[in-house]
């Protein structure tokens, strides 16, 4: 990302900057950029988890089990 072009800074009467003024063009392309970064890092996320179903086979090899454990067909 760019740095900004000349940012304007708020400051307390210690002169220690609290605040930064932007133009709003440059606002607007500071969340963008952060939408997109933060769709790319729960598309990481998702593709990094297991995922949290069973494959059907698998499914109904289990439900076959615990049903013979319980006595039920």
């Amino acid at each position: 990302m760019e740095s900004l072009k000349d940012p304007k800074y708020v400051t307390d009467k210690d002169g220690n900057r609290i605040a930064v003024m932007l133009d709003i063009e440059e606002y607007e392309k500071i969340m963008d950029a952060l939408d997109e970064l933060n769709t790319i890092l729960a598309y990481d996320k998702a593709k990094r988890n297991e995922p949290d179903y069973l494959p059907y086979n698998e499914a109904m090899k289990e439900i076959r089990e615990v049903r013979l454990r319980n006595g039920l067909k």
